[in-house]
């Protein structure tokens, strides 16, 4: 099944990973798809951790997003954001 390139904006997330000592998994960005400027491309807006009040917006290409948490709400992001903590 094919996802449309559009099909991710809007769609909230958090990406992973490795710790230091290569053996843990942790949480690395927070954010939200914000834009597909092209082809395979996103703008994603960061969230900083503390606040959760945006930070950065970040060009990503698709092929990096392979291993990112997606969800389609906020209370699914929350959620997902105290099981994964």
């Amino acid at each position: 099944m094919k996802i449309e390139q559009t099909q991710l904006i809007g769609l909230f997330f958090h990406t992973f990973k490795l710790t230091d000592n290569k053996l843990d998994i942790a949480l690395h960005w927070q954010g939200i798809v914000v834009g597909n400027p092209q082809p395979e491309w996103y703008l994603v807006q960061l969230f900083e951790w503390m606040h959760g009040t945006d930070s950065n917006i970040q060009l990503v290409n698709i092929e990096d997003m392979a291993d990112w948490k997606f969800y389609k709400d906020k209370e699914g992001f929350d959620l997902g954001y105290e099981r994964i903590k």
